[in-house]
Order: C-alpha cells, then structure tokens, then sequence
C-alpha cells in the first residue's frame, strides 16, 4: 500500500451523521471488532487511489469494504441447512476477496458445522492477496487459498464443477456478465452481499432463492441459483 489508511474516531463519527447510531454501531461489532479478536487486517475500507496497482481493469472495480461478520454467518447456515448433502458437493469462491474476511469465516463456520468445502479467495488486486494470506494465517496456522485473478478470466474448471460464488459487489455490470457467461455450463450459486446488479443475474436466467434485506447495504443479500 502506498501508506496506511486512516481510521479513527472521525470515521465512527461520519457514520452517525450518514445513518444515525445504528450504523456505527453495526459495524463495530460486524467490521471491527472482529480485527480486535482475531489480530486481523479486514475492516478498513480501501479507495483506490491507496493501491499500488495501477492496472486499469481495475477501473471496473469497487472500493474494498469488508462484509459483515453474521450475515456471512447467516448465508452459510441458510445454504448449509437447505443444500443438505449437496452442499460439500460445491466448491466456494470468493470473488474480489480483497483481504480474506468471508473466506475465513465460511471455513471457521464449515468446520463447526462439520462440512469440508474447497474454499478459494480471487481477486485481481495483487497487493491484497498477501494481507488475505496473513489474515488466514493468523486464525488456521495456514496461508488458505487465495490467487490474483481477473474476473472477467476465470476458467471455472481449474476450481471445481459445482460453485457458490460470492459476491460483496466487487465490480460493474460490464465485468458481472463476462465472469457470469463462463459459468453457463455449471450448476452456480450466487451469493450477492449489496446486489446492486442483482437485476442482470434475473435477466440471465437465475431466480433467487433467498433473500435478506436491512436498513445498511451490507445486510441486504439475495442468494440466486441457476441450473443448467
């Protein structure tokens, strides 16, 4: 990172005025204090102009804001519950993972709940994959599985034949439908935290299958499904 980002009272502050009391206080307890627990690097909210990168693909992009810590935790009881047996069967991807909070959240949450998973963390700001490394290290002794990968590119196969994708919406409807067009051929889950495009996937063949939504972008989820 070119240099670190301030965070601070000031911040907490500039919540309240947006929202009122309920905003800073959500995100205390679903961003921040789970740095506080774990040791972690994962709430802090990422403009683009602190990244080194300056690839321009990245103009497509949003900033990196970490999802909440239970609604992460109330998507994956809601698909553990109803998948069943099929749901080991998928392997899970966080797409624009920037530092790694949802995959290591699904993997302590499989392993409570006994479920083995292949748990991947994509995204295509290369800066960020060591900081999601660091972050799984810290809480399961290993660096996990996260690659620098260009949406837009991915080949579905060298991850698996049955995906949940997640989705915190890391980038625009130009790169939304390249990634989704090279998953036409499996059967995809998508998992779409603040789905502000969640009307392309409707217009694509997917049907949502569950939904959630509060006063704050981060706990309005909408999980849509398309079988082949």
């Amino acid at each position: 990172m070119k240099e670190k980002v301030p965070f601070g009272l000031l911040n907490y502050w500039r919540m309240y005025k947006s929202k009122g009391i309920k905003l800073p206080i959500y995100y205390f307890f679903e961003a921040h204090l789970f740095d506080i627990l774990y040791g972690t690097d994962t709430h802090k909210w990422l403009p683009k102009e602190y990244l080194d990168s300056e690839n321009s693909a990245t103009d497509d992009s949003s900033i990196y804001m970490a999802s909440w810590t239970n609604e992460v935790k109330r998507i994956f009881r809601s698909l553990n519950d109803s998948m069943g047996d099929q749901f080991e069967k998928y392997t899970f991807i966080d797409v624009g993972c920037g530092k790694g909070k949802v995959g290591i959240i699904w993997e302590s949450c499989c392993r409570s709940h006994g479920r083995k998973q292949d748990i991947f963390g994509l995204d295509l700001v290369e800066e960020l994959i060591p900081i999601a490394e660091s972050n799984h290290k810290k809480i399961f002794g290993s660096r996990g599985k996260y690659l620098v990968q260009d949406a837009s590119k991915i080949n579905p196969e060298q991850f698996g034949n049955r995906f949940i994708l997640y989705l915190y919406n890391p980038f625009n409807e130009n790169i939304l439908s390249k990634m989704i067009g090279r998953f036409t051929s499996y059967e995809t889950i998508v998992v779409y935290n603040n789905p502000v495009h969640g009307d392309f996937l409707l217009s694509k063949g997917y049907s949502i299958i569950l939904s959630n939504n509060g006063f704050h972008g981060n706990l309005h989820t909408n999980v849509y499904r398309r079988n082949i």
